[in-house]
C-alpha cells in the first residue's frame, strides 16, 4: 500500500487512516494462531510499518513547527491513550 496513492484516493487524511487502521486490524488477526494463512509476509508488514514510521514523524514535526501543538501536549495524549486500557505499556488498547 502506497500512502501517497491512498491519500489521493480517499481524498483526506482521516480517510487514510481509516484505511490504514483497518488494515492494521486485519494484520493483528492475521497474526493470532488461530487465524487462516493470509497473503501478509514479513516484508510486506516491516515495510508498513517503515512507511508508518515516516507518516507519524512527518505529522508530529508538522504539528509541532506549525506550533499546532506543543511536545508537551503530545506526550500528554500519548500517554492517556497508552492507559485506556490501564496498562501503560506503549501500546493502543485493544
Amino acid at each position: 500500500m502506497n500512502i501517497q496513492t491512498l491519500l489521493s484516493q480517499t481524498g483526506n487524511l482521516g480517510g487514510a487512516l481509516n484505511t490504514i487502521m483497518g488494515v492494521l486490524g486485519q494484520a493483528r488477526s492475521a497474526m493470532s494462531p488461530s487465524a487462516a494463512a493470509q497473503p501478509i509476509t514479513q516484508e510486506n508488514s516491516a515495510r508498513a510499518i517503515e512507511e508508518l514510521t515516516l507518516i507519524v514523524v512527518t505529522l508530529t514535526n508538522l504539528l509541532f513547527a506549525k506550533w499546532i501543538i506543543t511536545s508537551e501536549e503530545f506526550n500528554t495524549k500519548f500517554n492517556e491513550l497508552d492507559l485506556k486500557d490501564g496498562i501503560k505499556d506503549g501500546k493502543m488498547a485493544k
